[in-house]
């Protein structure tokens, strides 16, 4: 396993300042979860594509040996910023799956922008979102935000408060992504949504509809 991945060499190791040992009982252990992880990634999956503004839905598990690598390589980087804070310097076999957050990852497409807020609600309707991780709406810098909640924007689910918040990306990189909790006790998930096709305005997409109907 090792020798085999460039960004678990010894070298890169020692820079990490962890071991193989540590590595390896991260291995086992998020290995004998694998299967469970897929089928929980299918079912929500399944919960996703229920909503009719979504189009298509992938998910991935994460593999075991690339989970190892972003261990290596987040605490290689906390280490050079001297980010003595980071939950990764502390990281092991019995706190990993509170700290990683994207085992799972989901991605949902939809057509429009203005789809947003009722894919938005759907969520928040059918999957429980963990209020310590802000929802984060990623856009380019020339977009039109108007179909998004406001930066900063509170939602009070039950007893949450679900914080939102807008994140430009000079890379133009547009999708919302929300923290989510699976069914296996302390295993987050990543779901991420975003449109295909941009703005359109909602005057011009209710004649779409009329003239399709």
């Amino acid at each position: 396993l090792f020798k085999d991945s460039k960004g678990l060499s010894e070298f890169e190791l020692g820079l990490a300042k962890i071991t193989s040992s540590e590595l390896l009982e991260i291995f086992n252990d998020y290995s004998s979860l694998y299967k469970e992880l897929e089928n929980e990634a299918a079912h929500f999956s399944k919960i996703l594509i229920g909503n009719e503004q979504i189009n298509s839905v992938k998910f991935r598990v994460k593999n075991p040996a690339h989970l190892l690598v972003k261990i290596v390589r987040k605490r290689k980087e906390a280490l050079q910023k001297g980010d003595t804070s980071s939950a990764y310097l502390k990281i092991n076999v019995s706190n990993y799956k509170q700290i990683i957050t994207d085992l799972i990852g989901i991605r949902g497409i939809y057509l429009f922008k203005a789809y947003w807020k009722k894919i938005d609600e759907d969520i928040c309707d059918n999957f429980i979102i963990f209020d310590q991780h802000d929802v984060c709406i990623f856009h380019g810098p020339e977009d039109d935000l108007d179909f998004y909640h406001p930066n900063e924007f509170v939602k009070s689910i039950n007893t949450k408060k679900i914080r939102y918040i807008r994140v430009e990306r000079p890379t133009k990189y547009r999708s919302t992504h929300y923290i989510l909790q699976t069914n296996l006790p302390e295993i987050k998930f990543e779901l991420q949504i975003r449109s295909i096709l941009g703005g359109v305005s909602k005057s011009m997409l209710k004649k779409s509809r009329l003239n399709f109907d």
